[in-house]
């Protein structure tokens, strides 16, 4: 009891915990809550130190496994993943537009090329198809 995993480097001091959870039910009885308050007050201390650990170690790589029943889909992605994809997301709609913009341009101007190569050519026609006698 209170030892640690022996591939994570964080160390898990029981005492701590429980000196965290001693000061933190003095402070709820200080304040003179209902006995509700106090459960469910108490109850979200450890549920956030609790998933705080797990979810970090897990995050890092450190725990090799979790618990839990196999059918249940767990979404663990790191906040870095995250903010990089979100970065990358934006800098590919900025191409994207600037793209887009680049070659609506380019198709104008080659739009208009063909309208006059082809006016010219009409023009031309009775002179360039012209047989002679």
């Amino acid at each position: 009891m209170g030892e640690t995993l022996k591939r994570t480097k964080t160390v898990l001091d029981i005492q701590v915990e429980l000196k965290v959870a001693e000061q933190k039910l003095e402070e709820l009885k200080a304040k003179q809550l209902p006995k509700k308050e106090e459960t469910k007050a108490m109850r979200e201390l450890g549920l956030q130190r609790t998933v705080d650990k797990f979810l970090a170690g897990y995050g890092q790589g450190k725990l090799p496994f979790s618990l839990g029943k196999s059918k249940t889909i767990m979404d663990v992605i790191p906040g870095n993943m995250v903010v990089n994809a979100a970065i990358v997301a934006m800098v590919l709609g900025l191409m994207n537009a600037v793209l887009c913009l680049h070659y609506r341009d380019f198709c104008n101007e080659k739009e208009r090329q063909l309208q006059f190569t082809t006016q010219l050519g009409k023009f031309m026609e009775p002179y360039l198809l012209f047989e002679g006698r």
